[in-house]
């Protein structure tokens, strides 16, 4: 098994994190390629080293951040059949995967296995909820390595920024600009403006680079994190197991929670040690019970606040996330599910 890592920009912003493509080696000799990264010069010449043909290429999800690079992959590999998660969309337009340029698409079915599903076995959860955006993810289980393979439902957040990272992008996020001022936290204005601009608060460069990157993890995670001065805290509280990152756990799992319970149930039934998820850190040594803590969030189902938003359970496994770093999602939740965009199962 092999792990390929790109540095990976989010949406219009200039925030980066790590992107995740798995490959592995089948008993017959060729390979299957989980979640595509950019076909990369570099990235290719590493794939060819591995020996053996690219059979197969398995879009696990219906998220754009990996299925931007299919169809360039299969382009670069087009006798490999291409394996995709149910019910594929795109927005504004919704428009079919050969106008993407991924043709004889096959589906991952767990009623109608691959061929290759006894090596790897399959959980489909979904399609489920989400009005016209339904949420799909597919996990698989390499039996050989006992490794569960995930996209987006868990991650781990490492304690330092990964090494795909150029430390200069890292260290940007270091500097005290604009943005990170208005994200002050308690502190008053003249506080915020007081800050060195260039970061020079902090004089050792590696203590920037953790700086840096405490925050790129906030804004990936919460979007609209309270504090960007001193992320330190909030950082901490999602840190050290795997989680379900905020934007995840607060707009879209709590609306498909009986789907998403199904399908955590059917997947703890497979003898994991190590869980590698598509972003962040990976592999991470965990198994079936560190990988239902990350969702203990969910019990309690029914429940709902006054507004009609499912109520969070009691947290046991899985961290409790600051109330004022949420704030923006569970804003941006109930939003949703007023005008009809989400609705619960």
């Amino acid at each position: 098994m092999w792990s390929f890592e790109q540095e990976h920009g989010l949406g219009f912003t200039n925030v980066a994190t790590n992107i995740r493509m798995t490959v592995i080696r089948l008993a017959a000799g060729g390979l299957w390629v989980h979640a595509p990264v950019a076909p990369t010069p570099e990235c290719l010449a590493a794939l060819r080293r591995l020996g053996g043909e690219v059979e197969h290429l398995v879009l696990p999800t219906f998220a754009y951040e990996h299925k931007i690079y299919l169809p360039p992959m299969t382009r670069r590999f087009p006798a490999a059949r291409v394996w995709v998660a149910p019910s594929q969309w795109t927005w504004p337009l919704p428009l079919p995967l050969p106008l993407l340029g991924v043709f004889n698409a096959e589906v991952l079915d767990e009623a109608a296995p691959p061929p290759w599903a006894d090596e790897l076995p399959l959980r489909v959860l979904g399609p489920a909820g989400l009005g016209p955006f339904p949420f799909t993810e597919v996990a698989f289980f390499h039996a050989a390595s006992k490794t569960l393979l995930v996209t987006d439902a868990v991650v781990s957040i490492p304690s330092t920024p990964p090494a795909v990272l150029a430390p200069s992008a890292v260290e940007t996020y270091a500097r005290n600009n604009i943005f990170v001022r208005l994200r002050r936290g308690a502190r008053g204005l003249a506080a915020a403006a007081a800050l060195p601009a260039g970061g020079t608060d902090v004089a050792d460069a590696d203590d920037r680079a953790l700086r840096g990157w405490q925050r790129i993890v906030l804004l990936v995670l919460y979007f609209v994190p309270f504090d960007l001065i001193d992320p330190g805290p909030a950082f901490a509280a999602t840190t050290g197991r795997l989680v379900v990152a905020p934007v995840v756990r607060i707009l879209v799992f709590p609306s498909i929670r009986h789907s998403v319970r199904r399908w955590v149930d059917a997947i703890c039934g497979w003898e994991f040690t190590s869980v590698l998820p598509a972003h962040f850190e990976g592999p991470v040594p965990a198994g079936p019970a560190e990988f239902r803590d990350a969702f203990t969030f969910l019990e309690g189902a029914g429940d709902t606040t006054g507004d009609g938003v499912p109520a969070e359970a009691v947290s046991y496994g899985s961290p409790t996330l600051p109330a004022k770093d949420r704030r923006a999602l569970d804003a941006l939740a109930r939003g949703l599910r007023r005008v009809g965009v989400v609705k619960p199962e």
